[in-house]
């Protein structure tokens, strides 16, 4: 049975499908509109192996602004300035250089142990401002820059990463452990105490520091994910869309379908946010103390694009369960009536302004249900070609789906019917004979017999 919006009635239309013929097309809905839920986080996930990472000017925007982050910029100064204490030893090179002092100047060993007292600050003065310049090279404008153009190269080591080749500055152990070479960190340093006059600086050795960013075992799995997504990540959310598509075209209660669809999708990606928010916590405490906030803040900016489309997919579930559950049940409901009489008083209003539409009216009412799926379909692909689909482009989608949707209902003219005049019962009147009375002769003589 279908139903439709005429003259502000709802009028039941009988399928022309047999009973027979819409079970095993409702069976094959059914299973398409599972399978879309299904793959939904699947094509999400490959999506973002195959967008997110792979492409240089994605990845950039996405890590360049983490130059920025004080959490990040503290990580590298704390490591790169423990680093270079290690390696120079600036507490043994002012005791040395002090105790070298004493010996030039023929000191007696009182005034030695006198000067000595200060090769502790000394060394403290020397780390600290070795400490201000790396922070000064980490926080200028010049490392934001070669941050930036660092992670265009780093780009191709990251896809080296996730693919297995351990050739690039990023590397991963198969427990998860992620190493980062600060290399040309460290030659920037030391060329800036260079030209600032620390003579010291020419003793720091040309080096490989590389520092453990953290342990995360998820990364192993994402490396799986990655190599797998590169292949299917294109063309899956394409698949799921069309098999959203195919499903409600297919299904015989579509209002029905779209509101039972709705509320799985809505929990699968409730479900999603979950799974990044614990992932975040056991990325965090998978590393030390010193790593966490940066950790954090990583992952935040990797899994932004994905959290992004789940944020979308829950706006969409939640206007779609709305809309559907307004518009079902019994085409007799009250929602129903009164939107049916709501339009019919529209268009009664619009004649008697002379817009009546004429052709046009009727053609829009004659092919009406196919407007409509055209109007749906654009949006739902526009809304899914959006890099990333947000709340905001759902939002802008519904407005204007629901727009064109009331306008078409306005502009559409059903065609009039005129009522059939109630064919008059003929009636038939039956003469009733009187009955003759017996005069008294006859009495008499019916008493003898």
């Amino acid at each position: 049975m279908g139903t439709d919006l005429t003259h502000g009635k709802l009028v039941v239309m009988p399928s022309s499908a047999p009973a027979a013929q819409k079970r095993p097309r409702s069976l094959v809905s059914g299973i398409l509109l599972a399978l879309a839920v299904v793959l939904t986080p699947l094509a999400l996930v490959t999506n973002w192996a195959a967008v997110q990472v792979d492409n240089t000017q994605r990845f950039v925007d996405t890590l360049g602004p983490l130059a920025s982050n004080p959490k990040i910029q503290e990580l590298v100064i704390n490591e790169v300035t423990n680093k270079l204490d290690e390696t120079v030893d600036f507490a043994g090179t002012t005791s040395s250089l002090i105790d070298g002092l004493g010996s030039a100047l023929s000191l007696p060993p009182s005034a030695k142990d006198a000067l000595g007292l200060f090769s502790d600050p000394l060394a403290a003065g020397v780390k600290g401002l070795v400490r201000e310049a790396v922070g000064k090279v980490v926080k200028s404008d010049g490392f934001q820059a070669a941050w930036t153009q660092t992670l265009t190269i780093t780009q191709e080591q990251v896809t080296k990463l996730l693919k297995g080749e351990e050739s690039g500055v990023l590397k991963m152990a198969a427990d998860g452990t992620i190493t980062l070479n600060l290399k040309p960190v460290i030659a920037e340093v030391k060329q800036s105490l260079i030209n600032s006059g620390a003579g010291f600086a020419a003793a720091i050795p040309e080096m490989d520091l590389t520092i453990d960013v953290g342990k995360i075992p998820e990364l192993a799995v994402a490396r799986v994910v990655y190599q797998i997504g590169i292949g299917v990540g294109t063309w899956l959310p394409w698949v799921v869309v069309g098999l959203y598509l195919l499903g409600f075209a297919l299904a015989i209660r579509r209002v029905r379908a779209v509101l039972i669809t709705s509320v799985f999708l809505l929990i699968s990606s409730v479900l999603m946010l979950v799974f990044f928010s614990l992932g975040r916590l056991l990325a965090i405490n998978s590393v030390s103390d010193e790593f966490a906030p940066a950790v954090g803040v990583v992952w935040d900016a990797v899994s932004a694009y994905a959290v992004t489309v789940v944020a979308g997919l829950i706006a969409l579930s939640v206007i779609a369960l709305l809309a559907s559950w307004v518009f079902s049940g019994d085409e007799r409901s009250p929602v129903r009536q009164w939107f049916g009489r709501t339009f019919a008083s529209l268009r009664a209003r619009l004649d008697r302004l002379g817009m009546t539409m004429g052709s046009a009216g009727k053609f829009l009412y004659r092919f009406r249900i196919a407007i409509r799926v055209i109007i749906i379909v654009i949006a739902g692909f526009l809304v899914a070609a959006a890099q990333p689909m947000n709340v905001g482009s759902v939002i802008w989608a519904s407005v204007i789906v629901g727009l064109l949707l009331l306008a078409l209902e306005l502009l559409q003219r059903p065609p009039v019917v005129v009522a059939k005049p109630a064919a008059k019962k003929a009636t038939t009147t039956k003469r009733v004979t009187p009955t003759k009375r017996a005069t008294p002769t006859k009495r008499a003589t019916s008493a003898r017999k």
